[in-house]
């Protein structure tokens, strides 16, 4: 009995080999160990900043709180009776300067200013600096006091001028404490404690190792009291000399949450920290004044960034042991897949399959497997594929002859330009068309061989449709043939691109137009028979009038004549032959009768996008330029080939009175009011002149060689749909009619 022998799965032996080293373990420990140290170290640096910054908020507030303490005891001792002018100025001296030397809250001077400004009352501890009562120039604070609520605490930044020498007297950085004193509700002066910062503030730099940072006070204008860099140079501390602020620190977003009154800690832009707190927190009887410390980018990070060096060291080690293990667990894997990848190549190639020359009983062997079967069906589909693409180009080439067929037999003529627009290929119905054969027409320039005299504004529009739209299609111009004899046509011309997209040529289509303008003579033959009916209606009219009178005159001389009289008879021949005219006009009527203007609804933005498209070849050819302005509108009722046929007639007489290179415009509108709809056209044309401007409407009237009914049949047409056609006089560029047509009723 053959026994099966157990196999190791490709799976298994990586596995094993990176399990041996516990690498999968080693890295979750190492991760979920390094995050937990790294945010344990990041909390208690920040609980340091913290417990830091609240010790020395604590001593501050203990300071200020002791200052205020005192001054509140001097104002009821001595200061408020100075304000109101009483009291012994001697034993008051005696009483502060004895309580300012035995003080401990680094009080240096005690000023009382009455209502009016004045210096009432001043004691210092400070040798040689003396100030008379009654002096003024103390009325800052007096202000200062003023402006602010009623009862307040004020905390001033200033500085004390100590005695020094002449030249350079010495400076004390100092907090103004400010106390405004009120008799009921009437203020009677403000006191004043001069205060030396050094000693008031000799706590606030206190910092656990390592997170000493910037420590500054400010007050709730965001002016500094307190600066632990700039305490050597205090003038630039106040805002009133160097207008330094907590703003000139911190960005916008971060002093406004400083001096809001809260207590936080948050990073600051370039990776910074800062933590502040109020000093009014601790029952200060002050306004609000805010300690901050801000540490520079990286401080709290010193202690996180070395137990990070550690640790990669740590793993870098283990990652060197298992990429070793890893690198003798791939060389079973080489040889392999290294024939694996020749075979491949060779199939790529179209080389034959060879046979594998290894046995590895596991994952690699399946793979060799597949590869084997794999190759096979691919040299099968192959040959197949081959097979299928002689069948398919042999129907592509029958294809592409029908097609050719179909191009060199076709009626219009068809013919390839290259790129500088000579001519490349010319089917027989450009032969017949032009009368060059194919090599009279090859290799020569489409333009000078069939262009005749095409104007400069066709071949500009030509140019300008072909870079905008990327064709010109159906464009009614002239060509010339080869008798010299040019003839209307209709030119469609596309460009012909390569496969990278590039234009590499042109085709052109040229159709015969001459059987089309036969037709479009006809309908102007249809117009002016139709004019024609105009005169008629007009004539018969004309004519009833008098026909009328004459009527009623010869029959009332028939009753005064005498009956067999000869002035009788003459009298019957007359009313023979008006009743012979009334004849004629009745049939002139019949033939004249207008049917209904109908009650269809007429989309005119529609009707005049169709003409424009219709009419603009034309225009070209002319050398004149059609410019509309088509926009939506609401439908008109009416019949849509009368609206038509009065657009066009406006068109052509705009296009007969402008001289080549003009301009004819065509703009639409809408009066929401009346309710109607409008239509301007109008020419560049040297205009109507104004004694011919009232009789252009008269039917017979012209000054063009026509008919002169054209006009009268249009404003005819529009009078029966309801509307109005008329001259604008007050239009001076050339010549502008206005048709104004009645919204449809249910139109919106």
């Amino acid at each position: 009995m053959k026994v099966e022998s157990r196999r190791l799965s490709l799976r298994a032996k990586v596995a094993a080999a990176f399990a041996a080293l516990a690498l999968v373990p080693l890295l979750v420990l190492t991760g979920v160990a390094v995050g937990s140290a790294v945010r344990y170290l990041r909390t208690q640096a920040q609980a340091s900043l913290e417990y830091d910054l609240e010790i020395a908020r604590l001593r501050a507030a203990r300071s200020l709180r002791q200052v205020g303490q005192n001054l509140d005891f001097l104002v009821e001792a001595v200061l408020r009776e100075r304000m109101q002018g009483d009291g012994d100025d001697e034993a008051a001296r005696a009483l502060t300067a004895t309580f300012l030397r035995t003080d401990s809250t680094a009080i240096l001077r005690v000023k009382a200013i009455d209502a009016g400004g004045d210096l009432v009352f001043m004691s210092t501890v400070l040798a040689g600096d003396e100030a008379t009562p009654g002096a003024s120039g103390e009325i800052f604070y007096l202000l200062q006091a003023e402006e602010a609520e009623r009862g307040r605490t004020l905390y001033l930044p200033v500085e004390l001028r100590a005695p020094g020498s002449a030249a350079e007297p010495g400076v004390i950085p100092a907090i103004a404490i400010v106390e405004p004193v009120y008799d009921a509700a009437e203020l009677v002066g403000v006191a004043v404690a001069e205060a030396s910062l050094a000693e008031l503030f000799e706590g606030l730099e206190y910092a656990s190792p390592g997170l000493g940072g910037v420590t500054g006070l400010v007050d709730e204008s965001g002016r500094f009291l307190y600066h632990s860099e700039r305490k050597n140079d205090w003038a630039s501390l106040l805002a009133s000399q160097g207008g330094i602020n907590v703003r000139t620190d911190f960005q916008e977003a971060v002093a406004d949450e400083l001096l809001s009154g809260g207590a936080a800690t948050r990073r600051i832009p370039g990776g910074g920290i800062v933590s502040f707190r109020p000093l009014a927190a601790v029952d200060l009887d002050a306004p609000l004044l805010v300690l901050y410390r801000a540490l520079a980018p990286g401080t709290l990070e010193a202690s996180v960034r070395q137990f990070l060096l550690l640790t990669s060291g740590i793993v870098a080690g283990t990652l060197v042991l298992v990429l070793g293990a890893a690198t003798v667990s791939a060389r079973q894997l080489t040889r392999p897949l290294y024939e694996l990848r020749t075979a491949a190549r060779g199939l790529a190639r179209g080389e034959a399959r060879r046979p594998f020359h290894f046995q590895t009983g596991d994952e690699l062997q399946d793979l060799a497997d597949d590869f084997t079967r794999m190759a096979d069906a691919l040299q099968t589909q192959q040959q197949q594929l081959e097979d299928l693409l002689v069948t398919r180009t042999a129907a592509l080439q029958t294809t592409r002859a029908e097609l050719a067929q179909v191009v060199m037999h076709a009626a219009d003529a068809i013919i390839g330009l290259d790129g500088q627009g000579r001519i490349r290929f010319w089917n027989r119905g450009a032969e017949t068309l032009f009368g060059y054969s194919e090599p009279e027409a090859l290799d020569q320039d489409v333009d000078q061989l069939i262009g005749g005299r095409a104007s400069a504004t066709e071949q500009d529009f030509i140019r300008r449709a072909m870079e905008q739209r990327r064709t010109v299609s159906n464009l009614l111009t002239r060509r010339t043939p080869k008798s010299g004899e040019p003839f209307p046509v209709t030119l469609t011309q596309a460009p012909v691109v390569d496969p990278d997209g590039h234009v590499v040529g042109a085709s052109l289509v040229v159709r015969d137009h001459r059987a089309q303008s036969r037709i479009e003579e006809q309908m102007r033959h249809s117009e002016r028979l139709a004019a024609v009916s105009i005169m008629a209606a007009g004539l018969a009219h004309e004519i009833n009038n008098p026909l009328a009178i004459l009527q009623n005159r010869i029959e009332l001389m028939q009753r005064d004549a005498e009956d067999g009289t000869a002035l009788a008879r003459d009298l019957e021949v007359l009313l023979a032959h008006v009743d012979r005219l009334r004849g004629i006009t009745s049939d002139l009527l019949a033939f004249a009768r207008e049917e209904s203007s109908g009650t269809d609804r007429v989309q005119v933005d529609r009707v005049a996008e169709r003409l424009v498209g219709l009419l603009e070849r034309t225009f070209v050819t002319q050398g004149l330029e059609l410019v509309a302005d088509v926009v939506a509108l609401p439908a008109v009722q009416g019949d849509e080939k009368a609206i038509e046929a009065v657009l066009v007639n406006l068109l052509t007489n705009a296009a007969q009175a402008t001289p080549d290179g003009g301009l004819v415009r065509l703009t639409m509108g809408l009066n929401q009011e009346r309710r109607r709809v409008w239509v301007w056209v109008e020419d560049s044309g040297p205009g109507i002149p104004a004694e011919l401007r009232e009789r252009i409407f008269e039917p017979f009237f012209t000054t063009k060689g026509g008919t002169g009914l054209g006009l009268t049949l249009c404003r005819t047409i529009v009078e029966r749909h309801g509307g109005v056609l008329r001259l604008d006089d007050s239009f001076e560029a050339g010549t502008r009619f206005v048709l104004e047509l009645p919204i449809h009723g249910d139109a919106s």
